[in-house]
């Protein structure tokens, strides 16, 4: 079942046509990826010199179903997201990521089960899974592990002779034209045109759509590598509490720190504290070296429910005026369905785990652009970009800005 207003626009378009991909992280690098496997023309644009050059170039990024107890979408959008980027890598340069499972701590095991993709390990037996580098419960994600963002989005930017990457191209406007879109650099100067527009440039969506603002918020983060004499051997899988542990021949990458409306990108000593207390307290007794080797840090795009946009952005003025009574209680039968602009799409938010759902967010956008959407009904309605204006419209009379 459609939730009111969360429907997907209809759209046509043919094999052959040209989808303008505004930022080559991982989101816009998996959509092209997608897209061109669905026939379509992609040419990626991005603001610096390379794909991944600002917070997909991290060194080191953990894919994992993030888990919550109980039966929800969330977990249901997680795993379905897990499950995607595991087959992709089993096909992929296995010097891309490292399948070596991870443990998820916690601090009981009575209020978890056995699921698809973990088991539950008792005190004992997993510290004997993570070689006695842990002291608590935790859930083992066999197929869970380590990969390389910068490694992957070059495997999908140069897997099609469909797919353009433009790079020192920033993108100042989006333009609608009789046929499809424009796209214009710095210079006011048109150099792409197509049928459609993906924005996946994280949080500068908002500064190219300009009619609805997506709520939309930087969040700092950095991570940070520590060594000791006490090496890990190569058995040891992944670590995770609040924060994670990610093994290396030398020690761990610990992190990582979230610092909400923070767009600062320099590195601070305070925040390899923070991941050295949170390597302190995963792995209790480690007494790794007090200065890190090695950090880094990048800003995330954030959404309210951690989940990201992924769709068709929604025609504010249209959702705005068709739902002005939605406050009152009317019953929903009454109200039409919602309206996206056309040909103009949105793939950000995700947060500190672009690693793990890019891929699935990418095949979710790819059947809302075709009509032959492969996800449940409830992901998509999830992770739909009008959700948060619906839920402003259902409390009380808002205006366009």
């Amino acid at each position: 079942m459609i939730s009111l207003g969360l429907n997907s626009p209809e759209q046509t378009y043919q094999s052959g046509d040209h989808a303008l991909i505004i930022g080559a992280g991982l989101a816009g690098c998996a959509a092209a990826y997608v897209l061109a496997q669905q026939g379509f023309h992609c040419k990626v644009f991005e603001s610096t010199s390379a794909a991944a050059n600002a917070t997909s170039g991290l060194p080191v990024a953990t894919y994992r179903p993030y888990l919550s107890i109980g039966q929800n979408v969330v977990n249901d959008y997680f795993c379905s997201a897990f499950e995607r980027i595991v087959t992709e890598l089993k096909q992929s340069d296995p010097s891309i990521h490292q399948q070596r499972g991870l443990l998820q701590l916690i601090e009981k095991t009575d209020k978890w089960q056995a699921g698809k993709h973990w088991t539950v390990e008792t005190k004992a037996s997993a510290s004997e899974v993570a070689n006695n580098f842990v002291k608590k419960p935790a859930l083992h994600i066999k197929q869970a592990g380590a990969l390389k963002p910068a490694c992957l989005c070059a495997r999908w930017i140069q897997s099609s002779c469909r797919i353009e990457l433009f790079t020192n191209s920033p993108i100042s406007a989006i333009k609608k034209t009789t046929d499809g879109w424009l796209v214009k650099n710095n210079a006011h100067t048109t150099i792409g045109e197509g049928q459609l527009i993906v924005l996946a440039n994280g949080n500068g969506v908002n500064h190219l759509i300009g009619q609805h603002q997506f709520p939309l918020t930087p969040a700092r983060g950095q991570i940070s590598h520590f060594t000791t004499d006490r090496k890990p051997p190569p058995t040891t899988p992944l670590l995770a509490a609040k924060g994670y542990a990610i093994p290396t021949d030398s020690g761990f990458w610990a992190g990582a720190t979230h610092q909400r409306n923070s767009n600062c990108d320099s590195i601070t000593a305070t925040d390899d504290q923070c991941n050295l207390a949170t390597l302190n307290a995963i792995i209790p007794g480690y007494n790794p070296e007090l200065s890190a080797k090695k950090s880094w840090t990048g800003i995330r795009c954030t959404t309210p429910d951690r989940l990201p946009l992924v769709g068709g952005i929604p025609d504010a003025h249209f959702y705005n005026a068709a739902y002005q009574d939605l406050h009152h209680g009317r019953k929903e039968q009454s109200f039409p369905s919602g309206a996206s602009l056309p040909g103009l799409y949105v793939l950000t938010g995700f947060g500190s785990r672009g690693a793990t759902q890019a891929l699935y967010a990418a095949d979710c956008l790819a059947g809302v652009i075709t009509g032959t959407p492969t996800a449940e009904q409830s992901i998509l309605s999830a992770i739909h970009p009008a959700r948060f204006l619906m839920r402003q419209l259902r409390k009380r009379p808002t205006t366009t800005r």
